[in-house]
């Protein structure tokens, strides 16, 4: 297992706001399967279907946060205020907000669309490199622990660490097409990163457009 934290953002997110027995509740997807990211140093990056699965019947505690901030939370999976579901498309969640004024505000900027895309944060505990046809690095993500989801207007840029560019060389100067799925070990955090839909013909992009157009046309 990787101890290190990361993050990924889902860029384009359809966040929708709806109201629930007179509270406001924010749903969308934090995340999409199948989806490759952009360059994130010399590898790129999918999450796989299943990836959320275990974190999901543990119950972690999971936090809904206010631009990544851990001292601004507006709602919590441990009191069912935040609830989260793994279905075809990816990670679906649903939030019902507290009522301070940084969920108002977040809400506001939501309805306006000057938030519009959201992140979320997790551990690794299992990942696979694979070089593609094309020599292209890719790591899938298997099996992760959810600390956070947080809708954001602040995407990073993509970056990777010395250590985790280094362990792709050197699984291209040993021709290792597939390493372990311990290889999680070896690679370090991608602190902050893009995780975009690259294609509209993906099957799973085409999905995420369905459900946006279902979000829209409910409550």
């Amino acid at each position: 297992m990787d101890d290190k934290f990361e993050r990924r953002f889902l860029v384009s997110s359809e966040l929708r706001v709806v109201t629930t027995d007179g509270a406001s509740v924010i749903e969308g997807y934090a995340a999409v399967f199948n989806s490759l990211s952009e360059d994130l140093g010399g590898f790129r990056e999918i999450v796989m279907p299943g990836a959320f699965t275990r974190a999901i019947d543990e119950k972690q505690d999971v936090r809904a946060l206010v631009n990544h901030d851990p001292s601004r939370v507006m709602a919590r999976t441990k009191n069912d205020t935040l609830e989260l579901e793994e279905d075809s498309i990816g990670l679906k969640f649903r939030m019902k907000l507290n009522e301070t004024q940084f969920s108002e505000d977040m809400l506001a900027q939501i309805k306006r669309r000057d938030v519009d895309q959201v992140s979320f944060g997790f551990r690794v505990v299992k990942d696979v490199y694979v070089q593609k046809e094309d020599d292209t690095m890719v790591r899938e993500l298997h099996d992760v622990d959810i600390f956070d989801v947080s809708p954001t207007a602040f995407p990073a840029y993509p970056a990777t660490s010395v250590e985790a560019r280094n362990r792709v060389l050197e699984l291209r100067n040993a021709g290792e097409p597939t390493p372990s799925p311990e290889g999680s070990k070896e690679a370090e955090a991608i602190s902050q990163s893009q995780e975009s839909v690259e294609d509209s013909a993906e099957p799973n992009t085409l999905k995420l457009r369905q459900a946006q157009l279902e979000l829209s046309f409910r409550g």
